[in-house]
């Protein structure tokens, strides 16, 4: 477990998936981090992720304001959660690794006010329509995704007090080091591929970010 600031990640939230691997294999990974999941749960996530799809480098994968059909999962690569505002800005508010959702079951009733699309070549595969009541009403499983749910939500807060209260230079080195907890296998001791560019970065930290990245 590392421990940054507020926010505890287990160093295993995270993997990677090799061209073998099933498309659920990093959320069953996340999943399985807190505690190992029953056989059958497993074969249940694996046959509900359809669909998987490649996105090139900067390629949408939800649009903002849309209601999406789907929810989707990051199977390979790095993506991005970010808002246009009126004025044009963009605010990134957030990364998403392999095994992170890119959205909620509620958007696909409701609609989502945010974009998600691929920093560089990226894989994301959707959920079939119902998974997420067949999940929830496996115990093991449920709690396992209430855990993620509540690990995103500590990401989220973190997010916020660094906008809110870190200066420029804090909010770049806390980034990172959350970065490199969360990545877990993909990282080594010395540090980790960054596909975002200068002005993700600066987007994700705010008008500070952008004058001092």
């Amino acid at each position: 477990m590392g421990t940054l600031g507020t926010t505890a990640l287990r160093s295993s939230d995270h993997d990677g998936s090799t061209a073998g691997d099933h498309p659920a294999a990093p959320l069953l990974r996340r999943l399985s981090s807190i505690a190992p999941l029953p056989e059958e749960d497993r074969t249940l996530v694996e046959s509900d992720l359809i669909d998987a799809r490649s996105l090139a480098a900067h390629a949408p994968c939800i649009r903002q304001g849309h209601v999406p059909r789907q929810v989707f999962v990051v199977v390979e690569g790095w993506m991005m959660r970010w808002q246009i505002l009126p004025d044009g800005s963009r605010q990134v508010t957030g990364f998403l690794l392999p095994g992170d959702f890119c959205n909620d079951p509620a958007s696909v009733d409701h609609g989502f006010d945010s974009g998600v699309s691929a920093l560089g070549p990226a894989r994301v595969a959707a959920l079939a329509p119902g998974a997420m009541e067949r999940w929830y009403a496996r115990p093991a499983l449920q709690r396992a995704l209430e855990w993620a749910r509540h690990a995103d939500h500590m990401v989220q807060r973190s997010w916020i007090v660094s906008i809110g209260r870190r200066d420029a230079y804090t909010r770049l080195a806390y980034l990172l080091c959350q970065l490199h907890a969360r990545l877990g296998p993909l990282a080594d001791a010395h540090g980790f591929a960054l596909p975002a560019t200068q002005e993700h970065l600066a987007d994700a930290l705010g008008q500070i970010g952008r004058a001092h990245v």
